[in-house]
């Protein structure tokens, strides 16, 4: 059964015509006769499932939404990208390049996703944030600010890049790990993050050559995380806590 037709309204975008979709059943949210965003061919959009492209977000090239995927909100798939298994795609965000965004992972808020880059799960990149290379961001992982993964590094579990921060070469970066301001990580020794002493687990890594520590309600410098520790904290954590800056110290001097 056919899902869509094109309609009159055209538009060029790089050398290519777009034409307006119009649905021709009702499915999901969407209605009869509703008007939908832009492709350039039958195959940008699958007639099977309950993908749809809104407003005026567009596909073109040889890129592909199937699978309940959505993209909408002035958003952009191309060249070779595949969209699929319920991914959202909103808010002038790119994807492109031969990347796959699926599994129910969300691309917004003008973040751009390409290369051969893989984004599935529940995992978000948003906020400008790129992400590119033969990168893997999975599970939970977002990505968000202006963040940038590359070259081969995975991000997944609960963990969250933010800031600045520059996540390149091997780096594999998961469980509740968070890493912002100016970090450059290109190998998993570059951070280091413990959980059980707080309920949240903490992170250390460099910034600017500075080591900062990261978690849901901290990020700040080593100096003055290790003043509040000795103002703020009973004396059984604390001892635990000055023991995690002095390893962390260690650690990334190790490293450097």
């Amino acid at each position: 059964m056919k899902l869509y037709e094109f309609t009159d309204d055209t538009i060029e975008v790089a050398g290519r015509t777009l034409h307006r979709i119009k649905a021709l059943t009702s499915f999901a949210n969407v209605q009869k006769g509703d008007l939908g965003g832009y492709i350039e061919s039958k195959k940008n959009l699958a007639t099977a499932g309950n993908c749809w492209v809104y407003d005026n977000a567009k596909v073109y090239g040889n890129a592909m939404v199937l699978g309940n995927s959505v993209v909408c909100n002035n958003a952009e798939v191309f060249d070779y990208a595949i969209v699929d298994m319920n991914a959202r795609i909103l808010d002038e965000a790119k994807v492109c390049g031969r990347a796959i965004i699926y599994r129910n992972a969300t691309v917004s808020i003008m973040a751009k996703v390409y290369g051969y880059a893989r984004v599935k799960d529940e995992a978000t990149v948003t906020d400008k944030a790129i992400v590119t290379g033969k990168t893997c961001v999975y599970g939970n992982a977002r990505i968000g600010d202006n963040a940038k993964i590359e070259g081969e590094a995975t991000i997944g579990g609960e963990a969250y890049i933010f800031g600045n921060a520059q996540i390149t070469g091997t780096a594999n970066i998961k469980s509740i790990t968070q890493i912002g301001g100016n970090a450059i990580i290109r190998y998993t020794t570059d951070y280091i993050t413990i959980q059980g002493v707080t309920k949240d687990g903490i992170t250390f890594h460099k910034s600017n050559d500075e080591i900062v520590i990261c978690n849901k309600h901290y990020f700040g410098s080593l100096e003055s995380f290790e003043k509040q520790v000795l103002e703020k904290t009973r004396d059984n954590i604390q001892k635990e806590l000055l023991l995690l800056i002095e390893l962390a110290e260690c650690h990334l001097a190790n490293h450097n």
